[in-house]
């Protein structure tokens, strides 16, 4: 049985017809025999040819079918698209496995026959499984979507990677390497991946250090959230501090940094990290943290080794000087010296408050790019990021979504989500686009290239870094229901058809996204009870919330 698939990302046909003969009549013609015949034909010559565990990349294919009686079109069209295609197909597939014809054929990298930017493919190539799953985790992190050469959207990227990993190693350091430059990408890649697959990436790139860094990331974890815990240390809102660390260690793993001095570096910006999130006080942050850290009951904890040494020669650094507990006579004194002590934390504090405002700016959606000491970007725009993807095809699997248009700002504003400006935060659009998804698929959990069409609905940005799942609670899985159960009850032609029955038929259903520098087209499926569409009382064609960034043209 074959199990292979094959993707075609379009199809033009060009026929040329007698003045006697009826185009509208051959276009019907035309169709039936493409969706009946052609698209078998290729299915066929290309399982044929291609081997299971191979994947073979074209840029184009073009073929003169030549002159076709009328009479008998179905026949003739038949007979000679199987020629030609196979003719064509064999001719191309024998000069890619020989390295001859195209430039870098057979074992050239992923990067050579892909255009950088649209990861268009630009020769004709040979891959092998793994270098195809390589080109696949490559185009997620960098722009949260699928390929349109995708083989399916049922994508589990921690497999691909471990897979990747034990056949390829050294392939899979040099790809996350060159990714952990980046705060966007570094986002992504803590946010949809499981910790274990991130730790094994870690263990990868960074063999010497990374069992002593996940420890003390592990070891400041636990104290950080202590500190919470005990009302020692305030945040504004709420933060995964586990995320934070998992982000400042990539973005010290993918430096040229090593040893103890990687360790250090690494909880040196964990803490910064800490101290100015939201604003807060940083050197009153050092001094409640090492105080918390040296009480006799902290030190008969078993921290690792590690984390007490280098604890210890934080302190000693003119970055984390603390103040010493003083007497009230020298009160008065000490505070004349603020001045002094504060320019004891050192530039390098100076350079990490610009960093950590950065972030802040990054987390809320602000268009900004930080710059290294080296002039070189650190944080990627988001919209450059955005700008990759204008004209590209983005295929969805929930273009239906469009259909609960009207009902969206009332859904959300219940949910407690929106605000007389908007969503209340990022966090707050991003539980949006997973209650979206979850309205779909009934969980929590959704990877992020599912959810292109969900972001641009609740004004993110599609390269944008949204998590792989967020909590729901009952209530709001009930307000989920009822949404469904307000648009059936509002459509009369479907008030006999049950919420799952509208999901799986308008719902769930396929589309195309193409990103425009001032709007957005999304181009849906038709299927055959489409006809009760035109008794939808409410419009669908163009959406925009005062919310979304760009305007949504819908071609249904």
């Amino acid at each position: 049985m074959n199990n292979q698939k094959h993707t075609v990302k379009k199809i033009v046909m060009d026929f040329r017809l007698a003045e006697k003969n009826d185009s509208f009549q051959f276009a019907e013609r035309m169709s039936s025999v493409y969706y009946e015949q052609a698209v078998e034909i290729m299915d066929e010559i290309f399982s044929e040819l291609c081997g299971e565990e191979e994947h073979i990349l074209f840029d184009r294919l073009e073929l003169d079918l030549g002159r076709i009686r009328y009479s008998d079109f179905e026949l003739s069209f038949k007979e000679k698209l199987r020629n030609a295609v196979k003719k064509m197909i064999a001719e191309k597939i024998e000069a890619v496995r020989n390295g001859n014809g195209s430039k870098n054929f057979g074992s050239a990298s992923t990067e050579k026959f892909f255009d950088d930017e649209k990861y268009e493919i630009t020769a004709p190539h040979a891959l092998s499984d793994i270098e195809y799953k390589l080109a696949l985790i490559k185009y997620f992190i960098e722009h949260s979507v699928l390929p349109w050469w995708a083989e399916t959207n049922e994508v589990d990227f921690d497999l691909l990677v471990l897979e990747v990993i034990t056949a390829e190693p050294e392939k899979i350091k040099n790809l996350f390497m060159e990714k952990f430059v980046s705060s966007l990408y570094v986002n992504r890649i803590i946010r949809q991946f499981e910790k274990s697959t991130i730790e094994k990436i870690i263990s990868v790139i960074k063999p010497a250090e990374a069992e002593q860094a996940i420890s003390l990331l592990k070891d400041l974890l636990a104290v950080i959230e202590e500190l919470v815990e005990q009302n020692k240390v305030f945040v504004k809102q709420p933060v995964s501090f586990e995320e934070k660390f998992y982000i400042e260690l990539l973005l010290i793993v993918g430096k040229e940094i090593y040893g103890e001095t990687l360790r250090l570096k690494f909880l040196e910006n964990s803490l910064l990290a800490i101290a100015f999130f939201e604003g807060s006080d940083t050197q009153k942050f050092f001094e409640i943290f090492f105080e918390h850290i040296n009480q006799p009951e902290q030190r008969q904890k078993q921290f690792g080794d590690v984390f007490v040494s280098l604890v210890g020669k934080l302190i000693d650094t003119k970055t984390f000087t603390v103040k010493p507990k003083q007497t009230t006579a020298k009160r008065g004194e000490e505070k004349r010296k603020t001045a002094s002590v504060d320019s004891k934390m050192g530039s390098s504090v100076k350079k990490e408050k610009v960093k950590q405002t950065e972030e802040k700016r990054f987390r809320s959606g602000e268009k900004k790019t930080v710059q290294k000491e080296s002039g070189k970007i650190l944080i990627p725009e988001e919209r450059e990021e955005e700008a990759k993807l204008f004209n590209e095809d983005i295929f969805v699997s929930n273009a239906g979504l469009v259909l609960l248009n009207p009902f969206m700002k009332h859904f959300f504003t219940k949910l407690s989500l929106l605000n007389d400006d908007g969503f209340e935060n990022i966090e707050a659009q991003i539980k949006a686009v997973h209650l979206l998804q979850y309205l779909i698929t009934n969980s929590s959990e959704n990877a992020e290239h599912l959810l292109p069409l969900n972001k641009i609905l609740c004004g993110l940005d599609v390269s944008f870094p949204v998590s792989k799942k967020v909590e729901i609670s009952e209530s709001e899985k009930q307000i989920c229901t009822e949404l469904i159960e307000a648009v059936i009850k509002n459509w009369d032609k479907l008030k006999n058809i049950s919420s799952q029955g509208f999901l799986e038929s308008f719902v769930k259903r396929e589309g195309i996204l193409k990103i425009k520098e001032e709007e957005i087209f999304l181009r849906v499926e038709r299927k055959a009870y489409d006809i009760l569409l035109s008794q939808i009382p409410w419009s669908y064609g163009i959406i925009k919330f005062s919310w979304m960034k760009k305007l949504l043209r819908v071609e249904w």
